[in-house]
């Protein structure tokens, strides 16, 4: 399974210092490298070269993060009333606004909780000119770079520190300097982020006198200022007297080389006070490996849509594509479905044909299905055809009555007037020339092989004798 990799930069005038860092960790190494920001041969900005030029380097490579320089950052310890980072996030734009005495409109506010009680949090909060943020982001994706997260460089140095564990050390506050820009981060434990303070080496030739001089003040203002024992030097130890220092701190001073602990990977031709700035792309790399405190200028003013405009444009694909297989599965079904009328509605047609031919002109009944009324149809066929006609049939009775009545006499003169044939009696009514005609057609009657008489009612009329006959089938013995 190929690896994944995450792009870290740190944004200085000078150019880019970018950290590339896999899903493995800093364990697996960390390549750097340093672009710097020339004046561009084609249109756009500086740095929109350099990000090019960066991308290209860094190779195919799965989110970007972004570090900002404190020197575009303004920064302000502030404590909240809320413990939620939820609360605090929405209230925080107004403290900051409040602090910074500035309209809030035209700032980017992010902040990192420091500690927290039953009173409130303490929190650190960066804010930065919209406009000069909004600027660097389009810089950036001009040259295909859309960072996921925009954070402050102190946020991104404590995270490179965090994750080598060197935070969790009691009594220990970290010292780095990169150019005339100072960071003094002090642990604060229990899941917080350190507190850091940032500020510029002043003009002085004795640099362990100024920094001495910002450290006591800084620590004189800590909670827990007694209990610090020991200041490190973070791959500083080459531009201070260690022993001047700690006699002037009154703390421990030791020397700590950090690029060692994250494995960086680093450029040989770079002047060693350039390699310090990789701490800060490997920090900003990191906030896209695990979780951790995150600071992002981002979320505040240009929420990161690349993941999800990733997501839309992948929906819409697949949205695409399923509209456009249903449509063909729709169609074909369709198509099916109307070749399967046309050839349903033929067989009906024929059949009905076929059916009015073998019932002798009757339609196809409505009330039960042409194929059981032609199976009915043809048992009572094989029925006649075995056993003679079916007695319960019309015609049959029928028959039986006009084979009686032929068998009569021929000097018999009979009129019919009538014959009702019922389910279970056939109702002859007539009438003869004479008493005798009619007995003698009575007697044929009687004579029948399949009719025997119910009921009879005879009545002479003038010269007519008349008769009402009822008839019924012989039971089958």
């Amino acid at each position: 399974m190929e690896q994944a990799n995450y792009l870290g930069m740190y944004l200085t005038p000078e150019g880019i210092y970018a950290a590339v860092l896999s899903d493995k960790g800093h364990a697996a190494g960390v390549r750097c490298f340093f672009v710097p920001c020339a004046s561009p041969a084609s249109e756009g900005s500086a740095l929109t070269a350099a990000a090019r030029q960066t991308l290209q380097q860094a190779g195919p490579c799965e989110e970007f993060a972004a570090a900002v320089r404190s020197s575009v950052i303004n920064q302000y310890d502030l404590h909240s009333e809320f413990t939620d980072p939820r609360q605090i996030e929405s209230t925080i734009r107004f403290d900051a606004e409040e602090a910074a005495a500035t309209d809030a409109s035209s700032l980017a506010v992010t902040f990192a909780i420091t500690a927290s009680g039953s009173t409130g949090s303490d929190i650190s909060v960066y804010t930065a000119d919209r406009q000069t943020l909004t600027d660097i982001l389009l810089d950036l994706q001009g040259a295909g770079l859309d960072p996921t997260v925009l954070e402050p460089d102190a946020i991104c140095l404590a995270r490179a520190m965090e994750r080598t564990g060197l935070l969790s050390a009691a009594g220990k506050i970290f010292l780095l300097i990169f150019g005339r820009a100072c960071f003094l981060l002090v642990p604060q434990g229990d899941g917080f982020a350190p507190k850091v303070r940032t500020f510029l080496l002043p003009d002085d030739t004795d640099k362990t006198a100024a920094l001495s001089r910002q450290t006591i003040l800084s620590v004189a203002v800590l909670p827990a200022a007694s209990d610090i024992k020991t200041l490190v030097l973070v791959n500083s130890g080459r531009d201070i007297d260690a022993a001047e220092m700690s006699k002037r701190t009154g703390m421990q001073v030791e020397q700590l080389e950090l690029s060692g602990q994250l494995n960086l990977q680093t450029p040989y031709d770079l002047p060693a006070e350039q390699i310090d700035g990789f701490l800060f792309a490997c920090g900003s790399a990191m906030a896209l490996t695990g979780r951790g405190h995150c600071a992002d200028f981002r979320r505040d003013f240009m929420p990161y849509q690349g993941r999800r405009r990733l997501l839309q444009k992948s929906l819409k694909v697949v949205s695409v594509s399923l509209t456009i297989l249903f449509v063909m599965l729709g169609l074909y079904f369709q198509t099916r479905a109307i070749r399967m009328n046309n050839y349903t509605s033929q067989l009906h047609q024929r059949l009905n044909e076929d059916y009015t031919a073998a019932m002798y002109g009757k339609t196809p009944p409505s009330s039960e299905p042409v194929g059981s009324r032609l199976r009915r149809e043809l048992m009572r066929v094989k029925q006649l055809q075995q056993y003679g006609l079916d007695e319960s049939a019309v015609t049959a009775r029928l028959t039986y009555v006009l084979e009686a009545i032929n068998d009569s006499p021929k000097s018999v003169d009979v009129n019919i007037k009538t014959i009702t044939i019922s389910e279970r009696t056939i109702s002859l009514i007539g009438d003869t020339d004479s008493r005798k005609s009619t007995l003698e057609l009575r007697g044929a009657i009687v004579k029948h092989r399949k009719l025997e008489i119910s009921n009879e009612r005879l009545n002479p009329t003038g010269n007519r004798d008349e008769f009402v006959i009822s008839l019924k089938i012989k039971e089958s013995k």
